[in-house]
């Protein structure tokens, strides 16, 4: 009987087991996917804490989800203008403005220097800027740009690159004044990197070893100096071994170099200008900076909104720290921070931003936009604006608060300078008693002057140079 009785109670629980397993297991599979979405969105809502800065850092969401590889083949405008738009979210110096607006009608009449950024072209077609085309007198510097950094030394890409830099230094067999200097360029790429000038910086046998090699570099290409544009130390992750990195190369450059050029391409925001630069050290060590003052409003998926590329001044419906994304508040920020006036050159653009309106009876500054416009990921050289003014019978408006043209037809809407806008730039450093300006570039100005809305070959270039001179407003 006992026996009888206990198999059927083995059934019986048997039969539990079959029973209960599947809930288990259902139950199992639930928990594990309400972790997983738990998970997934807990390191979301962390990722876009640290790009909204409430933790004081800064990731790009594009390099959270994508990695550092998304901006290796970037262009060099296209990866500047995405940092600079990163920068208008870090909102620590919302409480500093300029002390006053530059009045432009005071004038310091003095020599000014105009150092002028010459891409290498990537062939040696017509449909490039050569170094036969450039006007030897047209700038004090050229500024030949751009080798890397590979292996603690200085790479250039091809046989090309190295043939058109001998061709610009033989510029100065027509003018003897002109100074040719070699732009070496490196992206931090929003993260900590074991290349370019990161990898320098990181030992005092990596930092020997580059810079004698630059100097290797400006004695076998007859160079007249050297233009570090690393884009940007320290940013935006406050590598604190990056930042006095970079002071400890531009030093180690000055010592090794004593009678060459240095000169140093820095940021114009004033959050990268806080986490990138030791000023001291640039003060110190470098003849000039070109402060990049371009690229403060590009089009960005999280901001899709148009505006100014390099706006003189604040829009009067501005507020918070976008009423710092302009020249005078810049250039007033690198002077606070203790930078000598002469020893800045203003950096003025001659290819414009491009957006695709939403609307396009919304068409002024602020407009929601839906993607990039006309060129090349949304740059625009100062030719194929011209050409969209004059074919397309566009409207173009000049801003008199940001001193800067905008013009658009139908969806289609620009940012740009013109020989207007640039004039008043001039003016601007005439006023303050700059260095001089910087134009990033000649490859982007009408070397050809075929455009209709053209006065001259290199007509914004030629402006420029021409009211740094010269009261020519």
């Amino acid at each position: 009987m006992a026996l009888g009785h206990l198999e059927p109670q083995y059934e019986l629980l048997n039969g539990k087991k079959r029973y209960v397993q599947p809930i288990v297991h259902t139950m199992v599979l639930i928990g594990l996917t309400v972790l997983l979405v738990f998970v997934v969105i807990l390191m979301f809502s962390v990722s876009w804490m640290k790009f909204d800065d409430s933790n004081n850092q800064n990731i790009p969401i594009d390099l959270v989800l994508y990695g550092p590889q998304k901006y290796t083949n970037s262009e060099t405008a296209s990866y500047r203008a995405h940092a600079f738009a990163i920068a208008s979210k870090y909102s620590n110096k919302t409480s500093w403005t300029a002390k006053y607006k530059i009045n432009l009608k005071n004038r310091i009449n003095k020599a000014y220097n105009l150092a002028c950024y010459y891409s290498i072209p990537t062939d040696n077609t017509s449909n490039t800027l050569q170094p036969d085309q450039i006007n030897a007198s047209l700038c004090t510097h050229l500024i030949v740009a751009f080798a890397q950094v590979r292996n603690n030394s200085v790479y250039f890409k091809s046989s090309l690159d190295t043939d058109v830099l001998r061709q610009v230094v033989k510029l100065r067999e027509i003018n003897p004044e002109l100074k040719v200097l070699l732009s070496i360029v490196h992206f931090s790429n929003g993260s900590h990197t074991n290349e370019g000038f990161s990898d320098v910086v990181a030992s005092k046998e990596n930092l020997f070893k580059f810079v004698s090699n630059v100097e290797s570099v400006v004695r076998e290409f007859y160079l007249d100096g050297i233009d570090i544009d690393w884009e940007f130390p320290s940013w935006p992750l406050l590598n604190l071994e990056e930042k006095y990195g970079f002071a400890k190369l531009l030093e180690s450059l000055r010592d090794q170099l004593p009678d060459s050029l240095l000169t140093a391409a820095v940021a114009a925001p004033l959050n990268i200008i806080d986490y990138s630069y030791e000023v001291y050290a640039l003060a110190s060590f470098v003849d000039f900076i070109n402060i990049m003052s371009y690229d403060y409003h590009s089009y960005q998926w999280y901001f899709p909104l148009t505006g100014p590329n390099s706006p003189l001044f604040s829009s009067e419906n501005e507020s918070g720290y976008f009423r710092n994304l302009n020249i005078n508040s810049s250039i007033q920020y690198w002077i606070s921070k203790g930078m000598p006036k002469e020893k800045i050159l203003l950096g003025m653009p001659t290819y414009g931003h491009s957006f695709k309106l939403i609307n396009e009876a919304n068409n002024g500054f602020g407009s929601p936009a839906s993607g990039f416009g006309i060129g090349n990921s949304g740059f625009v050289t100062f030719s194929e604006t011209c050409d969209f003014i004059s074919h397309k019978k566009a409207t173009t408006i000049f801003d008199h608060d940001t001193r800067t043209p905008y013009t658009y037809y139908e969806k289609d809407w620009i940012s740009f300078d013109n020989e207007n806008s640039l004039a008043y730039k001039a003016e601007f450093v005439a006023s303050l008693g700059l260095g001089g300006a910087m134009v990033f570039s000649l490859n982007s100005d009408d070397y050809s002057g075929l455009s209709l809305c053209s006065s001259s070959v290199f007509p914004l270039t030629s402006r420029v140079k021409l009211v740094l001179n010269d009261d020519d407003l």
